[in-house]
Parts: structure tokens; sequence; C-alpha cells
């Protein structure tokens, strides 16, 4: 909250204010802590707008092994991939030699992780 203020007040009170009344999510742009532009939808990606990351233990745990595990030239295939923040994460870590397969179900959801790494 204190390193962006707007942007922790803007979050917060678009998730307790107008998403409570409205139930209509806000799509928003992000950058993550891997220094790479993200598409997210608010409030269900509140955590990486605001601090470019997962925050929930178990996701942490799986950013640090792929970050432990994935090296250039490596092959990553996300099933489920949401709106891209572990696809994202591994073509990072793969380089431009690497190569990540992102697959995604649902049209709404697919339809941000197509402006986040678009085909």
């Amino acid at each position: 909250m204190l390193a962006h203020p707007v942007k922790y007040m803007t979050a917060i009170l678009f998730r307790e204010l107008v998403y409570q009344r409205t139930k209509k999510e806000k799509e928003a742009i992000c950058t993550t802590f891997f220094k790479t532009r993200m598409h997210v939808l608010l409030p269900s990606s509140t955590d990486i707008y605001l601090t470019g990351g997962k925050t929930h233990f178990s996701e942490i745990r799986l950013a640090k092994f792929l970050i432990a595990t994935l090296n250039e030239h490596d092959v990553f295939v996300d099933v489920g991939a949401h709106y891209g923040y572990f696809s994202l994460l591994a073509s990072q870590l793969t380089g431009g030699s690497g190569k990540v397969l992102a697959f995604e179900a649902s049209p709404a959801t697919y339809r941000i992780l197509k402006k986040t790494a678009p085909v």
C-alpha cells in the first residue's frame, strides 16, 4: 500500500464498492515482478495487480519451483493457464529459444490470456 497508495485504493474500492454491486469485473494492465506487462481482471487478480505476483502460498511455491527448474531451451505446457501468469514467467525463464504452450478452456478467460500473450 505504501509503495502505490492510489493503485491500492483504486483496486480495493473497486472490489468493495463497485464489484459488490455490479458483479462486473474490470480489466486492468499491470507489471509482474519479472517486469512483464500482463492483462488481468479485477477483483480476481488483485494480488498480481498490486504486488506483481501471486500471493497464495502454493502459487509462490510453484513460482519458486519454476525459477529453480526451468532453463533456456525448455518447453513449458500450461494447462488451465487462466490469464497467463505462469506462462509469462516460464517464457522469461526459457528465453527466446524455449517454447511455452498455454491452454485455457474458458472463452472469457482466454480473451484476457490472448491479450497478455498474443499468438
